[in-house]
C-alpha cells in the first residue's frame, strides 16, 4: 500500500535530518583542517624567514608553506560546496516538518506568508480568512518567491472562466506526485525569501544612460589598447608618463559618472544571489517532469530564461569587484566600472520586456506547485464541476482551514437561482463556519483547486460577504451604518454580475443585528427581493427566530438549523456540546442563558 502524505514527509523529514547530522559533522572537520593548514603555513613561512639560515632548508619551508597555503584554499573551496550541500538539507528537512504541520493545521508551526495589502482589505477576504495567520493563502502558499505569492494571492480573488479552472486543476495534478521536484523548486527559492519584495526587481527598472554617451560607447573598446601602448611609450619613452596620462583620463571618465554608475551596478551586485536563484530556478523549470497542458506553455514561455539570467549572473560578479582591491587598477587600466555599465545596460535592453513574462509565469508554475501540494496533501479532496448555472450541490462538504480530526462535512445544496439558505440556530453551533466553508470551496473551486468534499458543483459564482462588519471611529461611521453600506454594496454587485450573465454567492452572517426585530424583518425582506430579483443565490444565518416566520422570506427559502445538547453531570454542574451536523427546519432551541451557566457567570 503506498505511503501516506504524513508518513512520506515523516520519512523525507527523518532522511534529511539524518543528511544534516553527517555534513555536520564533515563540516565540522573541514573547519578544524582549514585552520590546522592556514596556521601551519603561517608557522612554516615565518620559520624559514626568520631563524632558519640553511638555504636548502629555507627552500623546502617554503615549499612546504606553499602545499599549506595550496590546502587550505582546497578546504576552502571543499567547504563552500559542503556548505551549500548542508544548507539544502537543513531547508528540505525544515520543508517536510512544514507540510507536517500543515497536514494537521498547527498553524502557529507554520511561516505566515506576506500577502498583498489591498487584497487583504477586501471585504469577502477578510471575511471568509484568505489572507494572515490561519487563512487559505497560509494553507496553500509552499513557495518563496515573491512571483509566486503574488500569483497565488491573485488567484484566490479573481474570477477565471472555468476552462481556465480547469487546465489550473489539471496541471496541478500532473504535479502532484512529483514531490522531490516541487520541493526542490522550493529550495531553490529560499534566496528569493523577501517579504518586502515587488514581483519585478529594482534593477529591472534601472535607468539606461551610458547608451546616450556616444562618444565614450566608440572609446570603450580601445581603453585597453591605449593602456598598454601607453605603458610600451613610457618603457621606450620615459621622460613622458604617458601611462600616468592613460590612467588619469580612466579615472576621470569613470569619476565624472560615479553617482550614476553607483545606482546602477549596487543595485545589480546587491542582487546577485537573488539573480543567481532566479538562474537556477528557471533551470529547474526546464527540468519540470511534466509537460502537457497548461504546463506546456508555460515552460516553453521560459525556454530562454536561463542562459539570459546566466548572463545577468556574470555581469552582477563582475559589478561585485568594486570595493576589492583589483578594483582601482581595472579602472585605471580598462574603464573598468563604465564597461560593466554598458554590459549590463545591452543585456537590459535585449531582456527587459521578456524578464517581466519570465517572472510572471514563474509566479504561474509556483501557484500551480502551491496547489500541487494541496492536491498531493489532500487525496480524498476531490475536482469539482463547474457547470454553466444552477445551484450549489455538495456532498461530505468541509471546512478547508479545519484539520481532519476536527472537521465536521455536511450535505449542502445551496439554490437554483432565486433561492437561499435560512440558517438558525444557537450560538458557536456552527452556522457562520457554514458560511465559510460555502465561501472557501467555491474559491478553491474557482482557482483550479481539489475541494474539500466528496462531490461539489456549482455554476460559475462571484462571491459577496457581510460577516465581519465592523464600525469606525476615524470614519465616524456605526455599525449600523457600516452593515447597510455593505449590504447596499452586495445588492448592487447582484445586479451588475446579472448583467454581465454571472450568479452571485451572498454570504449575510447575522445580518442587520444592529437595529431591532421589527426593522430588521422589514429591512431583510427587501434586500432578499433584491437578491431573489437578479437570481442571487446564497445563505443567510440569524439568532432571529422571527425572520424565519415571514413568509416573504420563506417563499424562497430553504430552512436549516444546528443545535446544541445540553446536559448536567452527577454533581449538576452543566456542560454543552455541538454536532454541527444540518438538521432541515428552524432551530427549536436557544443556548445564550445556558451558557452563563456554563461559564458560571455570576448574573
Amino acid at each position: 500500500m503506498a505511503a501516506t502524505p504524513a508518513e512520506t514527509y515523516q520519512s523525507r523529514e527523518k532522511t534529511f535530518a539524518a543528511e544534516e547530522d553527517t555534513l555536520s559533522a564533515q563540516s565540522d572537520k573541514l573547519s578544524n583542517l582549514r585552520l590546522c593548514s592556514f596556521l601551519a603555513a603561517v608557522a612554516l613561512g615565518s620559520i624559514a624567514s626568520i631563524w632558519v639560515k640553511n638555504q636548502v632548508l629555507t627552500a623546502l619551508l617554503f615549499l612546504l608553506t606553499f602545499v599549506c597555503l595550496a590546502a587550505f584554499v582546497h578546504f576552502v573551496i571543499r567547504h563552500l560546496r559542503l556548505d551549500r550541500t548542508l544548507r539544502r538539507a537543513r531547508l528540505l528537512k525544515e520543508l517536510n516538518q512544514q507540510h507536517t504541520h500543515r497536514l494537521d493545521r498547527k498553524w502557529s508551526e507554520l511561516p505566515v506568508p506576506l500577502s498583498p495589502e489591498a487584497l487583504e482589505e477586501q471585504a469577502v477576504a477578510r471575511d471568509l480568512d484568505l489572507f494572515g495567520h490561519a487563512s487559505l493563502f497560509h494553507l496553500l502558499n509552499t513557495q518563496r518567491s515573491p512571483q509566486g505569492r503574488a500569483a497565488l494571492a491573485e488567484w484566490l480573488v479573481e474570477m477565471p472562466e472555468p476552462s481556465q479552472a480547469e487546465a489550473r486543476y489539471q496541471a496541478a495534478k500532473a504535479l502532484a506526485p512529483h514531490i522531490e521536484w516541487r520541493q526542490e523548486l522550493a529550495v531553490l527559492g529560499e534566496d528569493l525569501v523577501d517579504e518586502t519584495a515587488s514581483v519585478y526587481p529594482d534593477w529591472l527598472d534601472l535607468p539606461i544612460w551610458l547608451s546616450e554617451q556616444k562618444s565614450i560607447l566608440r572609446y570603450l573598446p580601445w581603453a585597453p589598447w591605449v593602456t598598454g601602448a601607453s605603458l610600451l611609450a613610457t618603457i621606450f619613452f620615459p621622460i613622458v608618463p604617458m601611462i600616468a596620462i592613460a590612467v588619469g583620463f580612466h579615472f576621470t571618465l569613470v569619476s565624472r559618472r560615479r553617482a550614476q554608475i553607483g545606482e546602477s551596478l549596487a543595485a545589480i551586485s546587491e542582487s546577485d544571489r537573488k539573480i543567481r536563484a532566479f538562474r537556477d530556478i528557471f533551470l529547474h523549470l526546464l527540468e519540470c517532469p511534466e509537460k502537457a497542458g497548461a504546463l506546456a506553455d508555460l515552460i516553453k514561455r521560459v525556454e530562454h530564461a536561463n542562459a539570459s539570467m546566466e548572463e545577468l549572473n556574470r555581469i552582477a560578479t563582475a559589478a561585485s569587484a568594486r570595493g576589492t582591491i583589483i578594483h582601482l587598477p581595472l579602472i585605471g587600466t580598462v574603464a573598468y566600472d563604465l564597461r560593466v555599465v554598458k554590459r549590463l545596460e545591452d543585456w537590459l535592453t535585449e531582456n527587459k520586456d521578456n524578464v517581466r513574462d519570465w517572472f510572471e509565469t514563474l509566479g504561474e508554475v509556483e501557484a500551480l506547485v502551491s496547489l500541487a501540494s494541496l492536491a498531493y496533501d489532500e487525496p480524498d479532496w476531490v475536482q469539482p464541476e463547474i457547470k454553466q448555472q444552477g445551484s450549489i450541490d455538495a456532498k461530505a462538504l468541509g471546512h478547508p482551514l479545519i484539520g481532519p480530526d476536527s472537521r465536521v462535512c455536511n450535505d449542502v445544496s445551496v439554490g437554483p437561482e432565486g433561492r437561499f439558505l435560512l440558517v438558525t440556530g444557537s450560538n458557536m453551533a456552527g452556522k457562520s463556519t457554514l458560511l465559510r466553508t460555502l465561501g472557501l470551496n467555491a474559491t478553491l473551486a474557482q482557482m483550479g483547486a481539489p475541494v474539500c468534499a466528496q462531490s461539489l458543483s456549482l455554476p460559475p459564482l462571484t462571491i459577496a460577504t457581510s460577516m465581519g462588519v465592523s464600525d469606525s471611529l476615524v470614519d465616524g461611521i456605526s455599525f449600523f451604518m457600516a452593515e447597510l453600506q455593505r449590504i447596499k454594496d452586495i445588492v448592487n454587485l447582484t445586479i451588475e454580475e446579472r448583467k454581465a450573465g454571472r450568479t452571485v454567492l451572498f454570504l449575510l452572517d447575522e445580518i442587520l443585528q444592529g437595529t431591532n426585530t421589527t426593522e430588521r424583518r422589514e429591512i431583510v425582506q427587501r434586500v432578499v427581493a433584491h437578491l431573489i430579483e437578479h437570481r442571487g443565490i446564497g445563505a443567510i444565518t440569524t439568532h432571529d427566530l422571527a425572520l424565519a416566520e415571514s413568509e416573504a422570506l420563506t417563499a424562497h427559502a430553504d430552512l436549516i438549523h444546528f443545535r446544541e445538547d445540553f446536559q448536567r453531570d452527577a454533581d449538576g454542574k452543566p456542560s454543552m456540546t455541538f454536532d454541527y451536523q444540518i438538521r432541515e427546519g428552524v432551530a427549536t432551541t436557544t443556548n445564550a442563558l445556558k451558557i452563563l451557566e456554563v461559564i458560571e457567570m455570576p448574573v
